[in-house]
This record gives structure tokens, sequence and C-alpha cells, in this order.
């Protein structure tokens, strides 16, 4: 059931993106501005703008919008990919170390972190060998401190990409303003040399300023929307995380009720050594 339930939500996320890009991109195109043309009549033709020509009107900022919109896309897809449960916390490596953390086998647990790598495995197998209290440094709380920079050390890895997707939600908006002013300034450059009876010498400016904006909306707004999405998810699966590891811990220790719990919950605990039967006493000789 839990991992229907991130499975729906990536999906979800992926398909709420995607439609705003849809809509955001269908928008643009049936609001594209119009050429007019005169023919040797005197008549005036109208001719829509292909998507080539919005781009050339919007000047040089376009080449970095587009830039942008490529790598939210690529980002949004290597969030969905990354961060399911399967990748963080997957069922059948916690059945399994809570076997072993049962058990108290300590480098059994570490064997099969270092061949089943994940998020949560990685960050046991910091402090997995820790939690024997036979030598010094060793011990619960040295065990939790080497689990918890693990976690701090993946996290670091995991907000770089994510905060890019902060980063282009940002600037993007900010490159299309930039657009504006640049537009709106050869505007009133044209208009200051006796242009402003003629408004088809001004079209281009202001087309490069309009463009550049909505392009940098297109961009931003679905960024943003993704950012926080993914943050959401990623502190839930980090809650799992550390979640999943006090329990592990409990289970080793047999604390907070852990090991009765474990006990409760599968019957049919891990075998344990039974001890050998003693051999029969030699009768005395009379």
């Amino acid at each position: 059931m839990q991992k229907l339930r991130s499975y729906s939500f990536t999906i979800f996320a992926g398909l709420l993106i995607s439609l705003f890009l849809v809509a955001a991109i269908s928008s643009a195109a049936d609001s594209k501005p119009v050429e007019s043309q005169k023919t040797e009549n005197g008549q005036v033709v109208t001719k829509d703008t292909s998507l080539i020509d919005m781009f050339k009107t919007g000047g040089p900022l376009m080449y970095p919008l587009v830039l942008c919109s490529f790598a939210v896309i690529g980002l949004i897809v290597f969030h969905i990919m990354e961060l399911t449960k399967s990748k963080f916390v997957p069922d059948e490596q916690v059945n399994e170390l809570r076997k072993l953390m049962y058990n108290h086998d300590t480098k059994a647990a570490y064997a099969y972190c270092d061949q089943n790598p994940s998020f949560l495995t990685n960050a046991f197998a910091a402090g997995v060998l820790r939690l024997k209290n036979d030598a010094p440094g060793k011990g619960v709380p040295f065990a939790e401190a080497a689990m918890n920079e693990a976690i701090d050390s993946q996290e670091t890895k995991m907000n770089f990409w994510m905060n890019m997707i902060s980063v282009i939600a940002a600037i993007s908006p900010m490159i299309g303003l930039l657009g504006t002013v640049s537009g709106m300034i050869k505007a009133f450059q044209k208009i200051g040399m006796g242009g402003m009876g003629k408004p088809e010498q001004l079209a281009g400016n202001i087309g490069e300023a309009l463009i550049t904006t909505a392009t940098g909306l297109i961009v931003g707004i679905p960024a943003m929307l993704a950012f926080f999405i993914f943050r959401g998810k990623f502190d839930s699966l980090i809650s799992s995380v550390t979640d999943t590891l006090t329990e592990l811990i409990d289970l080793y220790t047999g604390e907070n009720v852990a090991r009765e719990m474990y006990e409760a919950k599968f019957p049919i605990t891990p075998q344990k050594e039974t001890p050998q039967p003693e051999a029969p006493q030699q009768q005395q000789a009379e």
C-alpha cells in the first residue's frame, strides 16, 4: 500500500507539471502575434507567426530561457525517478535488516548493506559495526552519530540537484524581465528618433518585451511548483529513513519494547542456536 501511494504521488506530480506546461505552451501558441503586410493594391494581409518567428522576435535572451526549460524538464524527470520508496526505504531491505538486528548479527547486516545499496543501507552501514560496545568509540551513541552524518552527506548531494530547480525557477522570470526592459528601451529609442507615428517600427521591440516575459513565466512557474512538490516528498522519505534506523537500533538494543513488537508481528522468529545436549554421565564403577 505504501509503495502504491509513492508511485501515485510521483505520477500525479508528473502529470500536474506536464499539464501546466502543455497549457502554458498552448496559451502562448494561441496568442502568438500576427504579421501584417501590404500588397501592391494597398490591401493589408495578416499572417500568423510561427514559434521560430516568436523565438527570433524574443531576441538573444531566448537562448538561456530555452536552456532553462530543457534543464527543468530533465531535473523533473530525474527527481520523479529518484524520489521513490524503492530508492530510499525498500521494504525487502527493511525486513532483512530487522531479522539481522533481532539476531544481533552486525557483520551480516554490514555485508548486506554493502551488497544492496540504497539511501537506507548507505546510512545504516556507516554505523552498524559500532553498535557493539566492546571498544572505545563504539556504542549506540557513536553508531547513531555516524548514521546521521551519512544521512546528511546523502541529503547534501540530493539537495544540490533539487536546489537547481529552485534556482531556475528564480532566474527564469528575471531573464524574462530583462528582455522586457531591453525591448522597451529599444522601443523608446525609436520613439525618440521619430517613430511615434509608425507603430510597425515599434512592434518588434514590444514583441521582444512580451515574448521574453511570457517565456520566463512559462519556465519559472512549473519549476517552482516542481521544487515544492519534490521538497515535500524528499522530506517525507528522509523521515521514513530516520524512523526505520531508530527501529533497527531499538531491535538491537531491546529498547522501547521493539523486540516484543517484532515477535508479535512475526511469530516465526529467526532460529536461535539450541544448546547441545549434555553427554550422559558414566555409571560409577561398583
